[in-house]
């Protein structure tokens, strides 16, 4: 079968904003996984952090992140969030 889902890519927007923690929320939302085959576009390291101030790290049921070269290698599962990795904001300086 095809797959017939769009794929949809989000960006993390501000780091030091609202921005990362809106989007791994959304990106573990499953009427979002439900329509598009989803991916995070920014740095790694400020999405785990934005995990952790969410609740979302850690523990039985937490989230991961899986980091993909390119939207071709999507692991497409519940609780995991891929992520295209730039590191382009160090979240030790953000404020």
């Amino acid at each position: 079968m095809t797959e017939r889902r769009p794929v949809l890519a989000v960006t993390m927007g501000d780091p030091a904003g609202i921005g990362p923690e809106i989007a791994v929320r959304a990106l573990l939302d499953a009427e979002v996984r439900a329509a598009s085959r989803c991916f995070l576009i920014g740095d790694a390291r400020v999405f785990e952090r934005a995990l952790a101030v969410c609740g979302l790290a850690g523990g039985r049921d937490a989230a991961r992140l899986n980091q993909v070269a390119g939207p071709e290698a999507l692991a497409d599962q519940a609780g995991v969030i891929d992520v295209i990795h730039q590191e382009t904001a160090d979240p030790a300086v953000l404020r």
